[in-house]
This record gives structure tokens, sequence and C-alpha cells, in this order.
């Protein structure tokens, strides 16, 4: 890609960030249960504030990723090694949860209020730890030293941005549908069993 990043790691590289976009975490389960209190209203919000602690919390971890490069290589590979044994602890992790019973009044939220919904998912977003050290983990994992590092985090970055935007839509979509159908008891019991 423009000789800055080969089409294999590209593809290899959307591929792992649509894996990633699409597993719920704890910014999606703050939005689920916003959506399944106050309803579509409230969609907007909470997609532009992750879309803004995705920013944050990306450009971040970013500038400590150039400047570390720019410091030391050895450095460099260490914690992408680091970054890659992460990546597999989480991965683990994540197929040893469980769900527990659905029960509909788990959901209530005292505020609608658009600015408090805002922060609270701005602030889950941006304070998850890991999501800071996933970004630093991550990214570099696609960086190849031999074409210009910085255009190469800035075209990835933007790149998880896009894909993380439209998974929050399509997350977005699928909660508000999922409010709609819930709506009867009948349902819920279906779903406990």
């Amino acid at each position: 890609m423009l000789n800055i990043i080969t089409t294999d790691v590209w593809i290899t590289y959307v591929i792992s960030v649509l894996i990633v976009v699409l597993s719920p975490g704890p910014t999606l389960l703050t939005i689920f249960r916003y959506i399944m209190s106050l309803g579509r209203g409230i969609a907007f919000t909470c997609w532009i504030a992750v879309f803004v602690a995705d920013i944050v919390t990306l450009t971040l971890s970013l500038t400590s990723v150039g400047a570390l490069i720019k410091e030391s290589l050895i450095l460099f590979m260490i914690i992408k090694s680091a970054g890659a044994l992460f990546l597999i602890y989480l991965g683990i992790n994540g197929l040893k949860k469980h769900i527990d019973k659905f029960d509909s009044q788990q959901f209530h939220i005292a505020s609608s209020d658009k600015f408090h919904i805002f922060r609270n998912i701005f602030l889950v977003t941006i304070a998850n730890p890991k999501a800071i050290v996933f970004f630093v983990a991550f990214i570099p994992q696609f960086v190849d030293i031999n074409y210009d590092i910085s255009i190469q985090l800035l075209l990835l970055g933007i790149a998880f941005i896009v894909i993380a935007s439209c998974s929050v839509i399509l997350w977005l979509c699928s909660f508000v549908f999922i409010r709609h159908k819930i709506q009867n008891p009948t349902i819920i019991n279906v779903i406990n069993k």
C-alpha cells in the first residue's frame, strides 16, 4: 500500500481490528445498558462518546509508541513481544467468560441527561486500562521498521477509528433492535432458559 504498509499486513490488520472491535467489552456493556433503559434517542450520544474517547486513547497510545520506536528498537521489540503475549492472554480470558441470566430490570438508569451519558461512556472507554495497553500492544504488531513509522502509525490509527466507529454503529443498531424485541416478557423467559 503506497510503499508504506504491505497489502498482506494491511489485510491482516483490518481483519484483526474487525475481530477486536466486534468483541464486546466494558464500553459496549455500558452502551447496552443505556440503550436498554433509554432507547434509541441516546444512540448518537453513545457513538460520539466512544468516537472521541477512542481518538484520545489512540492518540496517547500512538504518540508513546512512536516515541518509543525512535528511542530504542530493542525496547520496541520487547514491547511488541509483550503485546503479543497480552493479546493471547485477552483471547484466552475472553473464552472463559460466562453469561448470567437476563433481567430487563437491571438496565434501569436514573439519568437521561445526554451530557451525563456522554461523560460516563467517555470515561468508561478512556479509563479502561486495557485500552491503552491494547493499543500499545496491538498496533506495533503491524509496524514494519523498513517503512516510514509515523505514517504507518497514522494510517493504522485512522483505520482503527473508522472500523471501530462503524462497529459501534452496528452494535447500536443491534441494541436498539434487541430493546424493541425484549419488551415482551415471553422473550425474556426464552432468553433465560
